[in-house]
């Protein structure tokens, strides 16, 4: 093959590689910054900047009876390889003979605002962490106060952000005032099933954990009772695997009696 035809075939290719590069800034709308660290729309940097303050709340509030700091937990090793858990009581009562007393009727809302004060530093900081990473980009930004929601839905949890922005650089300009950041968990779902260990503990002194499992098999609960009189719940999605664990002390019989 004579040298121009290769010439030939490489100007090709680099037509070729320079269409493909062409068509994808069209569709996005975005030349990337040589380093590729700075997004101009913050969406996506504030959801992968704050997604693991919220799943690690997640992780705290599951494993601690949905409590980020227990107070009022029973103390419990799952096994000898385990470190000991604090195990916060969902329903309780220190009384003996007595129904548990049911300690977060709202449960969902409880949690939600658990998350939503752990990551409420983490919301702040990754805003401002965004606008200084514009800013060294030649950047100037108007960015207004936030206000922040965190709900509990099905099989997800959703933070909603208001946040007004203004980004600037010579003609150019963008404005951005909402984000959504949508996470994919079942702690919803644990939580209704946890709610309702807690009110039928309250109200019979028992839940039938067997016979809820044949109604929701996709659901394992799993009921330990602890050598004091305690019960600890262990509520787990199969599929998922994630799993909530809740204390409940109530109409307690003591040894002998």
């Amino acid at each position: 093959m004579k040298q121009g035809q290769i010439n030939v075939f490489v100007v090709i290719g680099i037509l070729l590689v320079a269409g493909v590069i062409l068509v994808f800034l069209f569709k996005t709308g975005k030349i990337p910054s040589p380093n590729g660290s700075f997004e101009e729309n913050p969406q996506k940097y504030i959801e992968s900047c704050i997604s693991p303050k919220i799943k690690e709340a997640v992780n705290l509030l599951n494993n601690q009876g949905g409590q980020i700091n227990p107070e009022l937990f029973k103390r419990f090793k799952f096994s000898e390889d385990s470190d000991y858990q604090n195990i916060s009581y969902l329903c309780y009562t220190s009384k003996n003979y007595l129904p548990c007393v049911n300690r977060e009727p709202v449960f969902i809302a409880h949690l939600e605002n658990e998350i939503y004060n752990y990551i409420s530093d983490e919301v702040k900081n990754c805003f401002e962490s965004w606008k200084k990473s514009a800013e060294k980009q030649g950047y100037s930004v108007d960015a207004k106060e936030l206000e922040y929601s965190v709900s509990l839905n099905p099989e997800q949890i959703i933070l909603d952000i208001n946040k007004e922005i203004s980004l600037n650089k010579k003609e150019e300009s963008s404005r951005f005032n909402k984000f959504q950041i949508v996470i994919k968990d079942k702690i919803y779902d644990l939580a209704i099933i946890s709610q309702e260990i807690a009110s039928q503990e309250a109200e019979y002194c028992n839940f039938e954990n067997q016979g809820f499992m044949l109604l929701y098999p996709e659901f394992n609960i799993d009921k330990f009772r602890t050598s004091d009189l305690n019960t600890i719940y262990t509520i787990q999605d199969r599929k998922s695997q994630e799993k909530m664990r809740i204390a409940i002390r109530g109409c307690v019989i003591p040894a002998g009696m």
